[in-house]
């Protein structure tokens, strides 16, 4: 009797002895299944390039700069000198100034809302100059393009937008791309710069973003 627990014991030591050696090694296999089926998932499932679980994640963030520099409505971080220049008017629904980046393929449009003071803009729009024809304006000679502080610029694939600003859009068609901050009595950001709502605009041609316009809606 003894000799057979004695057995029965050495038997259980031994399963336990294989359990701990290959048990590892069936779960690894497990995981790297269930992560292949995710992505054959994705790939079929997501003809956009981007995880939806991913980017619905992702909070909405308002951009209030060019190339570090140029600042949505504060007068005192903005250096580019304007006093000297003048106002476009008719090119938008708002009197505008007029850049262009060095090899003059990129504009940049600073509104200044009626009642503004100077050097303060309420809304900034970036996009290809041969969508302006043969408009005037300054080139700016240290600038090889025009970005946000997150990011944006035109070219980019529409999937990378998704990325940086996430899928909480007021709407989205193959042309355009709409996101909108209006909930003042609980935004944090709009009462700080006084403002009942902001927007990002961003135009698409193809799969690429072709034009970013935004700002401050005009109270």
């Amino acid at each position: 009797m003894e000799k057979k627990l004695n057995q029965m014991g050495n038997d259980l030591i031994t399963k336990g002895i294989l359990l701990y050696i290959f048990l590892p090694l069936l779960l690894g296999c497990s995981s790297n299944k269930i992560s292949e089926k995710q992505n054959i998932t994705d790939s079929i499932g997501n003809k956009e390039g981007y995880d939806n679980k991913i980017v619905n994640n992702i909070k909405f963030t308002p951009d209030t700069v060019i190339n570090n520099r140029f600042f949505l409505s504060n007068a005192g971080l903005f250096d580019l000198p304007v006093r000297n220049m003048h106002l476009t008017e008719g090119l938008r629904e708002s009197p505008v100034y007029v850049f262009f980046n060095k090899r003059k393929d990129e504009y940049f449009l600073l509104y200044q809302y009626e009642g503004s003071t100077i050097n303060t803009f309420n809304c900034f729009e970036i996009g290809y100059a041969k969508e302006l024809g043969s408009q005037n304006g300054v080139i700016l000679e240290g600038f090889d393009s025009f970005i946000t502080g997150s990011g944006m610029k035109i070219g980019i694939q529409i999937d990378s937008l998704i990325k940086i600003k996430g899928s909480n859009y007021v709407k989205k068609t193959n042309s355009n791309v709409y996101y909108e901050i209006s909930d003042y009595a609980t935004n944090d950001f709009l009462q700080r710069y006084n403002m009942p709502a902001y927007f990002l605009d961003c135009s698409i041609d193809g799969q690429i973003i072709s034009k970013v316009k935004f700002g401050f809606i005009q109270p």
